[in-house]
């Protein structure tokens, strides 16, 4: 579940090296984006709406809509698109940084790192009650953009300070690492895992040829992280058919055992690598090639 808190600090860091380093426009990147998640997301809209249909999957259509315009976490996180929540967090801060550098130009996506200050801070002052933005406590709805976009800033502030050559000693990020840590397992708040990451981004900037960094960097690693997307788009579809299958074959409820992970997880890999290689990637190209002729015409 804490997943998807590593997730949002890497969008962050991501969001950062797009307009500061890479220098892009903000009309190249929106349709880059678009090129990248919106034909896996109607392939997997339609899909799923038919297999809704054969099995009366409740909420499918409604959660294909708010998936398609990317306002799923307003929904829930329940379904077939239980998962797209995070997508659309996601795509609404980086829409707002997208503003925000159009109006003010591609520095403005430093604006993010004086909140992040006080996130920090409150969350140090409070982390025995395990206070958090994105606390069911704290906010109605764990899954809206005012919940998450903290940990996004933690990617942003990452990117900051590795910019800027500020964690040039390894040895005090990693002890900082391992205090996150250990105030994570004492309080089991996001937070801390979400800074757990913030240090090790610094520490692989700091180690570029260290150990953990060629581990990373392995042509296994860069694979994973290229079919991560995949990947987590069908698995929940995967566990759909699976649960389905196992019900209609064993007339019982839905197995959770060791097995059954394994068993989806390679599904899902499989699926997201023929997904990725002969369909994602080919019509991307398509549609980008048409931007670049229609931008030049």
């Amino acid at each position: 579940m804490y997943g998807v808190d590593i997730f949002f600090v890497l969008s962050g860091y991501f969001i950062s090296d797009v307009f500061i380093e890479r220098k892009l426009s903000v009309k190249d990147f929106i349709v880059n984006r678009f090129a990248r998640l919106y034909p896996l997301i109607l392939l997997y809209s339609i899909i799923a709406l038919l297999f809704s249909l054969r099995f009366r999957t409740p909420g499918a259509l409604g959660g294909s809509i708010a998936s398609l315009f990317m306002v799923k976490n307003f929904q829930g996180s329940d379904g077939l698109f239980g998962h797209f929540w995070s997508l659309s967090a996601e795509f609404q801060f980086y829409l707002l940084v997208a503003i925000l550098v159009a109006a003010l130009g591609h520095s403005a996506v430093y604006f993010f790192t004086a909140p992040v200050m006080v996130y920090i801070l409150i969350n140090i002052a409070f982390f025995q009650s395990s206070f958090t933005f994105a606390d069911p406590a704290v906010f109605s709805n764990y899954n809206q953009l005012l919940g998450r976009p903290c940990e996004i800033w933690l990617g942003i502030f990452a990117f900051y300070l590795c910019r800027r050559k500020i964690p040039r000693y390894w040895i005090p990020v990693g002890i900082s690492f391992f205090l996150s840590i250990t105030f994570f397992i004492l309080t089991c708040n996001p937070f801390w895992i979400a800074l757990s990451t913030l240090f090790v981004i610094c520490y692989l900037d700091i180690q570029e040829d260290g150990f953990l960094s060629q581990i990373l960097g392995s042509s296994i690693m860069r694979t994973i992280g290229m079919l991560s997307f995949s990947i987590y788009i069908w698995h929940l579809l995967i566990v759909n058919i699976y649960e389905v299958t196992y019900i209609h074959l064993y007339r019982r409820g839905p197995v959770n055992t060791l097995g059954s992970f394994l068993l989806v997880l390679v599904v899902s890999t499989l699926v997201g690598y023929f997904s990725y290689k002969k369909f994602e990637m080919p019509v991307k190209a398509r549609l980008l090639t048409k931007f670049r002729s229609a931008r030049n015409s």
